[in-house]
């Protein structure tokens, strides 16, 4: 009793289609493309994003109300060389300590900072500014039990005015009397404060609450969030820093994925992946070499004289073949001006040429180190003479 044939297995025989997986590589970036070119930004709490916790909004409030001012974003650079203000809001991460050195230095020599970390931050040590920003905000345990936020209070500030926040963060700040202004507190809870640091000062807030975009269309917190700008002197170059966003991820591959760079990262990994699948299809079997014979004697002697190249055996080459061509030439003994005679005479060249090579093999033979360029040389001019002499042995007597 004969088996039955099995069915192939259509699902295993598409994954085992290579073709396919390009194809859907290269339809996935297209469709990609149209989905996230106008895009959202990298980190949904930067100035380019629109969304509540973005801040978008403060910062083309800022570049309205402060047009004298050169207000634009670093992307690649955490303190630009012409910055006067930097203002570093909601980063991915935070400046690690020797980027909080680099900040220290630029307020000591005159420029002015502006930090707020994000909502829902970590604890964070400012270094030599002396300023700590403590968060007591707990990940819920259950992964679907909603996040209630941070609580809302009523907070004071620096010019006895009280609006509303919210923040799960405080700072603690060392020698508060001596170089600081408390500019917002919350029921004793210091949540901003300004720090004059030789000739530049720095602003520290405990949340990016005021910043966001929903806080905007609060005229209270709009005018909080414009004053704790207004207080880093608002002229000049000042920067927007996106380069610690950009930099949560692999730094190269952050830059390329921000809103200015997304479009032409993805046209190129686009056109990438056509040329990829080109390349991998085959159309039509392989074309075989006409002559194996002949490509694998020519590839052998390509190999053969590599090897004595790098080896530095120039010298055994010539040796082998001198000796192949008085067998193949059949070069009489006796002295050197005698058997060139005998060769000049079949070859047809002049007796002095011939017996100058003869000359030079012999001294080149015996050369303890020869130059790879000489030996070639000498084989070809070999090589010719017996092409010469056998051509015109050849020719048929009259």
């Amino acid at each position: 009793m004969s088996a039955k044939p099995t069915k192939p297995n259509r699902l295993l025989s598409l994954l085992a289609n290579k073709q396919l997986f390009w194809l859907l590589g290269i339809a996935f970036l297209f469709v990609l493309s149209f989905w996230w070119i106008p895009g959202d930004s990298t980190n949904d709490a930067d100035s380019y994003s629109t969304q509540e916790a973005g801040k978008y909004a403060y910062f083309q409030t800022m570049r309205s109300l402060h047009q004298d001012a050169e207000i634009t974003r670093s992307v690649d650079q955490l303190i630009p060389d012409d910055a006067e203000v930097l203002v570093i809001l909601s980063p991915v991460r935070n400046p690690s300590e020797e980027e909080w050195d680099e900040l220290w230095r630029f307020v000591n020599s005159g420029g002015r900072l502006l930090f707020a970390p994000h909502a829902y931050t970590q604890d964070i040590q400012t270094g030599r500014f002396n300023v700590s920003i403590n968060n007591s905000w707990v990940a819920p345990t259950d992964p679907f039990e909603p996040d209630k936020g941070p609580a809302v209070g009523i907070a004071r500030t620096w010019e006895k005015q009280s609006i509303p926040w919210a923040s799960t963060s405080d700072l603690d700040v060392e020698r508060p009397g001596k170089v600081n202004q408390v500019l917002v507190m919350v029921g004793g809870r210091v949540q901003a404060v300004r720090r004059r640091m030789g000739a530049g000062s720095a602003t520290f807030v405990a949340s990016d609450f005021v910043f966001q975009n929903k806080a905007m269309f609060d005229p209270k917190l709009r005018q909080v969030a414009s004053k704790l700008f207004e207080l880093s002197r608002p002229y000049g170059r000042i920067y927007f820093d996106e380069s610690l966003s950009s930099s949560g991820t692999p730094r190269v591959l952050g830059i390329l994925f921000t809103p200015m760079f997304r479009p032409i990262s993805l046209q190129l990994l686009l056109i990438a992946m056509v040329f990829g699948w080109w390349g991998s299809k085959r159309f039509g079997p392989a074309i075989m070499p006409k002559s194996t014979d002949r490509r694998a004697i020519v590839e052998h002697a390509q190999a053969l004289g590599n090897l004595h190249f790098k080896i530095g055996t120039a010298g055994h080459a010539l040796r082998s073949y001198f000796e192949y061509f008085r067998g193949v030439a059949q070069v009489p003994g006796g002295r050197i001006d005698k058997v060139a005679g005998v060769l000049a005479a079949r070859s047809g060249i002049e007796q002095s040429e011939v017996e100058r090579l003869l000359t030079e093999t012999q001294k080149a033979i015996q050369a303890p180190n020869l130059a790879s360029g000489t030996a070639a040389t000498l084989i070809q001019q070999l090589a010719n003479l017996r092409d010469r002499t056998m051509r015109v042995g050849d020719k048929p007597k009259a």
